[in-house]
């Protein structure tokens, strides 16, 4: 366990379950592509998803506050900081989900996980880009361009057949950055405040923001849909599972091990898709997507592997 710790910047035994931690929600978090795209097929809007998940999710946080007896800080510490709050409620809630929900209703599955999950990539180049603490190296560009292409062929899965939508791959692109964003700057704040309150104003100031969206487009979804045990149970595990537990527990994983380690663990979103679409939809899985799946971890690997030092 040390030696494989030792070959990370870094990473020490006992830290390695955040490693654990991150790949799990991970996973998690990629097979949520497929629920998303059961609920549209049933009448449920992106927003309307948005709202429904979201909602949920900040409504536990606080009945998890109150159960738990802890203090329930509304206000930072700083107008600074309020205002990073409100950001990351832009960047990792209303924008993140309501364009990644879009981009679902209006391209394939495919497009949307492959475009979404290069997220590490463009945040870890915002990371070189914008903080002090990392710097551009040949591991971490290769790691990053050797996952992309284990992306490529388990999202595609030997199908090279490439559906063009534009308006929902740019809609994709647009969850794939504001999820970058959101990855670099959620750092300033989990050193500074506990993982219940960060996520908590996340999903207060992403509701918020996203409330002229919810005005403008209406409320459509009914009763009769919401009661379907198909929408139903997708809404309520949506909302508690990679909501508001997964939130929860990524704000402190970000904590413990850094942004860019965290991030480069969601090139694993589309492994987890690929296993439940085969699972809930019947998709077929070929050989080229264990072989990228193999490349993706190849690529992690790369990437947080300590460079050599010039002897």
């Amino acid at each position: 366990m040390r030696k494989f710790a030792s070959t990370f910047p870094g990473m020490k035994a006992a830290g390695i379950k955040y490693d654990v931690t991150a790949v799990i929600v991970t996973l998690i978090w990629g097979g949520t592509f497929i629920n998303t795209r059961l609920l549209i097929d049933n009448g449920v809007a992106a927003h309307e998803i948005y709202f429904l998940r979201a909602g949920i999710a900040y409504t536990a946080l606080w009945m998890f506050c109150m159960a738990s007896g802890r203090g329930m800080r509304v206000r930072s510490k700083t107008l600074r900081d309020e205002a990073t709050f409100l950001l990351l409620g832009v960047t990792g809630g209303s924008l993140y989900f309501m364009t990644e929900n879009a981009a679902i209703g209006m391209t394939v599955v495919n497009n949307v996980s492959f475009i979404v999950s290069s997220c590490p990539f463009f945040a870890t180049l915002i990371a070189i880009l914008f903080t002090k603490s990392l710097k551009a190296n040949k591991n971490i560009m290769a790691g990053g361009l050797t996952a992309i292409a284990g992306l490529a062929l388990v999202v595609f899965n030997g199908k090279f057949i490439l559906k063009l939508s534009p308006t929902g791959d740019m809609l994709a692109m647009a969850a794939c950055l504001s999820w970058a964003v959101y990855s670099v700057v959620m750092r300033n704040v989990t050193e500074r405040y506990d993982a219940v309150m960060v996520t908590r104003k996340i999903f207060g100031y992403g509701l918020m923001t996203g409330a002229p969206i919810l005005l403008a487009k209406g409320w459509d979804c009914g009763w009769e849909t919401l009661s379907k045990p198909v929408v139903a149970g997708n809404v309520v595990f949506l909302g508690l599972g990679p909501s508001f537990l997964c939130f929860l527990i990524w704000t402190k994983v970000i904590k413990e091990i850094g942004t860019v380690r965290a991030t480069n663990y969601l090139y694993l979103n589309p492994v987890s898709t690929m296993v439940v679409s085969a699972v809930v939809l019947g998709e077929v899985v070929t050989p080229l997507a264990f072989i990228g799946a193999g490349l993706i971890l190849a690529g992690i690997y790369i990437s947080m592997k300590k460079p050599k030092e010039n002897a």
